[in-house]
Protein backbone atom coordinates (compact mmCIF):
# COMPACT_ATOMS: atom_id res chain seq x y z
CA UNK A 1 0.00 0.00 0.00
CA UNK A 2 1.40 3.46 -0.89
CA UNK A 3 2.60 5.51 2.14
CA UNK A 4 -0.09 8.19 1.66
CA UNK A 5 -2.74 5.57 2.47
CA UNK A 6 -1.12 4.11 5.60
CA UNK A 7 -3.22 4.65 8.72
CA UNK A 8 -1.82 5.59 12.14
CA UNK A 9 -3.50 2.52 13.60
CA UNK A 10 -5.66 -0.30 12.36
CA UNK A 11 -9.44 -0.20 12.69
CA UNK A 12 -11.70 -2.93 13.98
CA UNK A 13 -15.43 -3.23 13.49
CA UNK A 14 -16.93 -3.30 16.98
CA UNK A 15 -20.25 -2.22 18.40
CA UNK A 16 -20.07 -0.94 21.97
CA UNK A 17 -23.04 0.62 23.73
CA UNK A 18 -22.23 4.23 24.61
CA UNK A 19 -23.82 7.35 26.03
CA UNK A 20 -23.02 10.39 23.90
CA UNK A 21 -23.33 13.81 25.59
CA UNK A 22 -22.93 17.14 23.83
CA UNK A 23 -24.84 19.81 21.98
CA UNK A 24 -26.30 19.74 18.49
CA UNK A 25 -25.84 22.27 15.66
CA UNK A 26 -28.55 24.47 17.20
CA UNK A 27 -26.79 24.53 20.60
CA UNK A 28 -29.32 22.24 22.31
CA UNK A 29 -27.71 19.94 24.88
CA UNK A 30 -28.42 16.26 24.31
CA UNK A 31 -27.66 12.88 25.81
CA UNK A 32 -28.33 9.77 23.76
CA UNK A 33 -27.69 6.07 24.09
CA UNK A 34 -26.06 4.88 20.90
CA UNK A 35 -23.11 2.76 19.74
CA UNK A 36 -19.69 2.69 18.16
CA UNK A 37 -19.30 1.00 14.77
CA UNK A 38 -15.49 1.17 14.43
CA UNK A 39 -12.61 1.47 16.89
CA UNK A 40 -8.94 2.35 16.62
CA UNK A 41 -6.25 3.48 19.05
CA UNK A 42 -6.92 7.11 18.11
CA UNK A 43 -10.67 7.32 17.65
CA UNK A 44 -13.92 5.66 16.72
CA UNK A 45 -16.84 5.67 14.35
CA UNK A 46 -20.05 6.49 16.21
CA UNK A 47 -23.73 6.68 15.29
CA UNK A 48 -25.91 9.62 16.34
CA UNK A 49 -29.40 10.84 15.54
CA UNK A 50 -28.12 14.42 15.94
CA UNK A 51 -26.47 16.61 13.31
CA UNK A 52 -22.95 17.37 14.53
CA UNK A 53 -20.16 19.51 13.08
CA UNK A 54 -16.46 18.94 12.58
CA UNK A 55 -14.34 20.07 15.54
CA UNK A 56 -17.24 19.79 17.98
CA UNK A 57 -16.25 18.27 21.33
CA UNK A 58 -18.40 15.63 23.03
CA UNK A 59 -18.28 13.21 25.94
CA UNK A 60 -18.45 9.50 25.13
CA UNK A 61 -19.20 7.09 28.01
CA UNK A 62 -19.12 3.30 27.77
CA UNK A 63 -22.33 1.97 29.28
CA UNK A 64 -20.76 -1.30 30.45
CA UNK A 65 -17.82 0.28 32.36
CA UNK A 66 -18.89 3.92 32.89
CA UNK A 67 -15.48 5.03 31.55
CA UNK A 68 -15.58 8.43 29.84
CA UNK A 69 -13.44 10.08 27.21
CA UNK A 70 -13.60 13.45 25.52
CA UNK A 71 -13.80 13.22 21.73
CA UNK A 72 -13.70 15.68 18.88
CA UNK A 73 -15.76 15.16 15.73
CA UNK A 74 -13.47 14.78 12.72
CA UNK A 75 -16.24 14.53 10.14
CA UNK A 76 -19.33 12.73 8.94
CA UNK A 77 -18.70 9.28 7.49
CA UNK A 78 -22.22 8.57 6.29
CA UNK A 79 -25.94 8.81 6.82
CA UNK A 80 -28.71 6.24 6.79
CA UNK A 81 -32.19 7.67 7.25
CA UNK A 82 -32.17 9.73 10.46
CA UNK A 83 -28.89 8.20 11.68
CA UNK A 84 -25.55 9.88 11.06
CA UNK A 85 -22.18 8.15 11.34
CA UNK A 86 -19.26 10.31 12.49
CA UNK A 87 -15.56 9.80 12.91
CA UNK A 88 -14.29 11.07 16.27
CA UNK A 89 -10.78 11.43 17.66
CA UNK A 90 -10.03 10.65 21.29
CA UNK A 91 -8.72 13.67 23.21
CA UNK A 92 -6.25 12.85 25.96
CA UNK A 93 -5.33 15.22 28.76
CA UNK A 94 -2.24 16.30 26.81
CA UNK A 95 -4.00 16.90 23.47
CA UNK A 96 -4.30 20.49 22.36
CA UNK A 97 -6.22 21.26 19.19
CA UNK A 98 -6.91 24.85 18.22
CA UNK A 99 -10.61 25.18 17.38
CA UNK A 100 -9.91 25.68 13.68
CA UNK A 101 -7.41 22.83 13.25
CA UNK A 102 -9.50 20.50 11.09
CA UNK A 103 -11.07 23.25 8.97
CA UNK A 104 -7.62 24.82 8.37
CA UNK A 105 -6.20 21.46 7.31
CA UNK A 106 -9.15 20.71 5.02
CA UNK A 107 -8.94 24.18 3.48
CA UNK A 108 -5.23 23.70 2.83
CA UNK A 109 -5.79 20.28 1.27
CA UNK A 110 -8.72 21.38 -0.92
CA UNK A 111 -7.27 24.71 -2.11
CA UNK A 112 -4.92 25.08 -5.08
CA UNK A 113 -1.34 24.24 -4.08
CA UNK A 114 0.70 27.20 -2.88
CA UNK A 115 3.36 25.07 -1.23
CA UNK A 116 4.93 21.70 -1.82
CA UNK A 117 4.54 20.64 1.82
CA UNK A 118 2.05 21.24 4.66
CA UNK A 119 3.39 20.45 8.14
CA UNK A 120 2.79 21.12 11.82
CA UNK A 121 5.05 22.40 14.54
CA UNK A 122 6.05 20.98 17.87
CA UNK A 123 6.18 22.78 21.20
CA UNK A 124 8.46 21.30 23.87
CA UNK A 125 7.83 21.68 27.59
CA UNK A 126 11.15 21.55 29.43
CA UNK A 127 11.68 20.16 32.90
CA UNK A 128 13.18 22.27 35.68
CA UNK A 129 16.69 21.27 34.55
CA UNK A 130 15.93 22.35 30.95
CA UNK A 131 15.56 18.87 29.44
CA UNK A 132 12.47 18.25 27.30
CA UNK A 133 9.71 16.25 28.99
CA UNK A 134 7.06 16.10 26.30
CA UNK A 135 6.13 17.38 22.89
CA UNK A 136 2.78 18.67 21.75
CA UNK A 137 1.73 19.01 18.16
CA UNK A 138 0.38 22.42 17.23
CA UNK A 139 -1.78 23.78 14.47
CA UNK A 140 -0.64 23.39 10.87
CA UNK A 141 1.77 25.87 9.35
CA UNK A 142 0.10 26.86 6.10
Amino acid sequence: MPPEYVRRSSRIVREIAILLVGSDMEGKVFSEQTKTVLLSRHGAGIVSQYVLSAEQELILRRLDTDKEVEVRVVGQLGQHGESHTYGVAFLDADDHWPMNRISAQLEAIESPPVADVVFGHEVRFPSEDGRPLAARTGSPEL
